[in-house]
């Protein structure tokens, strides 16, 4: 995904003013008040549902670290599933107290918008979406004959 991201941007801007690293959410390898925005899409997660005994310490190491890095005025957002295969949001109950703690302890403000998946037809989007949401998606594919399949995804984000 970064290398896809590096050649986007490389084929639409004039100069590198950009960086993009592998990292742990918990310990960045950047330098104090070195980052404008941060951007992170669907993967603090792994580490702050409830399935995870350590969620909350992971989250406040996380948020205390997005923060240390960040510029003043600088902003964070956080992207993450709200449903998938749902028309309005219906988060799993495995997150909903992260999501809670974003906005309830660390101070993030909140949307929700539709991202959802667009196939050829409901065939494509079986096979695509049960590799890798698993078999009640592909079931709710076939019920609804679903070629473009429902998605919410929450917004959170933090200007400092």
């Amino acid at each position: 995904m970064l290398e896809l991201l590096d050649k986007k941007l490389i084929n639409n801007s004039l100069s590198r003013n950009w960086t993009t690293v592998v990292a742990d959410h918990r310990k960045l390898p950047i330098d104090n008040a070195s980052i404008d925005l941060i951007v992170s899409g669907w993967s603090i997660s792994y580490l702050t549902n409830t399935g995870n005994i350590d969620w909350k310490e992971n989250l406040e190491l996380i948020v205390s670290e997005l923060m240390r890095v960040l510029k003043p005025a600088g902003t964070i957002i956080i992207l993450e599933t709200l449903g998938t295969g749902t028309e309005s949001p219906n988060p799993p109950k495995f997150l909903t107290e992260y999501y809670s703690l974003l906005e309830s302890k660390y101070g993030f403000s909140h949307r929700w918008i539709r991202t959802d998946y667009q196939f050829a037809n409901t065939t494509e989007a079986k096979e695509n979406m049960e590799f890798f949401f698993g078999s009640d998606i592909s079931r709710k594919i076939d019920e609804n004959q679903w070629s473009t399949v429902p998605e919410c995804a929450g917004i959170w984000w933090k200007h400092v």
